[in-house]
């Protein structure tokens, strides 16, 4: 805003919630800093289309926990997400030199469901809307490599199933032949999540899938 990094906060105004402009806090400025090694406003301007850089400090904490709590194993997450530009963009300069084009822009993606219809306005319906905003799956691969994980795979839902031979899973829904179904309406009804599921249009391509190993 006007050249300055702002953060956005809530504020109770006569009886409702709405949002203000303030100083960036301590725990936004050291997660803009460990993604993007800057926060001067010109360079991080470069990663958003709309102005806006939703920053998660709470990974950190995320990640912390799970090395204390496992030694060794795999950490997986599925969740609509993207792996969006950092720290490696910044200092290589290849969305300024590539344009949009060669960066996947950041934008605001907080939004709210309310009787599965999504509305834009997270502060509307406060405590009664389900609030949700897309995951940086690149800041937890980062947050993952300061706490010793490496990650192994990156890919969207509809990819990691077909892997797994859900294509073959949804031919013998269709014809009959699937175990996992009782009856013709049980099969059907299985066939049309695991379309879903199956279809990069659709939420196969929105939900990624990241799969962490330590030890």
């Amino acid at each position: 805003e006007g050249g300055v990094l702002r953060e956005v906060y809530v504020q109770v105004a006569c009886q409702s919630l709405a949002q203000t402009w303030g100083n960036v806090s301590d725990e936004a400025a050291a997660e803009t800093e460990l993604l993007f090694g800057t926060l001067d406003p010109r360079r991080l301007g470069t990663f958003t289309a709309d102005g806006f850089l939703e920053i998660f400090p709470a990974l950190g904490d995320l990640t912390r926990q799970a090395a204390r709590l496992m030694p060794s194993g795999s950490f997986v997450n599925i969740d609509y997400g993207e792996w969006f530009p950092g720290v490696d963009a910044v200092s290589t300069g290849i969305c300024r030199a590539g344009g949009p084009a060669a960066c996947t822009l950041r934008r605001r993606t907080v939004r709210g469901y309310f009787k599965h219809q999504m509305g834009t306005d997270p502060l509307a319906r406060a405590g009664r809307q389900d609030l949700t905003a897309d995951v940086d799956l690149a800041a937890l691969d980062l947050h993952g490599r300061l706490e010793g994980f490496e990650t192994v795979l990156f890919t969207n839902l509809a990819a990691f199933l077909r892997g797994g031979g859900a294509e073959d899973e949804l031919l013998a829904l269709d014809d009959g032949t699937a175990e996992t179904a009782s009856d013709t309406l049980e099969a059907d009804r299985q066939a049309t999540v695991l379309r879903n599921l199956l279809d990069e249009r659709d939420l196969g391509g929105a939900y990624k899938l990241i799969v962490q190993v330590k030890g």
